[in-house]
């Protein structure tokens, strides 16, 4: 039996795509896996209970490993929690131009283009009255 803990790093926690990743990990051996995070537990391979943990950034994950492959398991699994881990990289900036905005224009895409952490809009907005003299 083999048992290692993780904290969850990413911003949006163990969302869909990464609950399907390490699902995915944990079916291509024959060790039973069992996480448990928040007094709640769930199978390894089983997507939706790994959903089912609610596990947020913050979250510590208490992960068991158990059975004839059970290392090759836990590398495995290992090496999906890196790769989900934010990654220290600069995120693009979009520049959009809006011409012939209205007040009601501005206070909503103003609005949407806040920051608001990671996975939301990284939007630089120039509003402009006038219309364009030109169509592209």
């Amino acid at each position: 039996m083999k048992k290692f803990d993780y904290e969850v790093t990413n911003a949006l926690g163990i969302h869909a795509r990464p609950a399907a990743m390490i699902a995915q990990a944990c079916t291509n051996y024959k060790a039973s896996v069992m996480i448990e995070c928040n007094g709640e537990q769930a199978s390894g391979n089983n997507v939706l209970q790994i959903l089912a943990l609610h596990a947020a950034k913050g979250s510590v994950l208490h992960i068991v490993f158990d059975g004839e492959d059970e290392d090759a398991c836990q590398k495995e699994v290992e090496e999906v929690l890196k790769e989900i881990a934010p990654k220290d990289k600069p995120a693009s900036l979009l520049h959009v131009a809006f011409f012939g905005t209205k007040d009601y224009d501005r206070l909503f895409f103003s609005e949407l283009s806040k920051d608001k952490g990671e996975g939301t809009y990284n939007v630089d907005i120039t509003y402009f009255n006038s219309r364009p003299l030109f169509m592209f």
